[in-house]
């Protein structure tokens, strides 16, 4: 049985593909999960927001493509 493999909350695999939308230096930034590279910075302060999304961001937003990617830093930039 393979039933191990899907009870996990979450597999290496899944764990390193797409993006996290989180802070850098106070401000929203994007890290690309694959390479744990810092991928852009925007110039949208985390101190300009909402408590609950502050908090949201610092604890990460993933996204597992691009297209979704988008969708959240437009909320943010937007």
């Amino acid at each position: 049985e393979i039933k191990s493999e899907t009870s996990s909350p979450m597999t290496t695999t899944a764990a390193m593909e797409g993006f996290k939308v989180s802070e850098y230096d106070g401000r929203i930034a994007v890290y690309d999960l694959q390479s744990s590279q810092l991928v852009e910075v925007f110039d949208v302060y985390l101190s300009s927001l909402p408590s609950v999304e502050q908090n949201r961001i610092r604890s990460g937003i993933y996204a597992e493509d691009n297209a979704k990617l988008q969708k959240i830093i437009e909320e943010y930039t937007s």
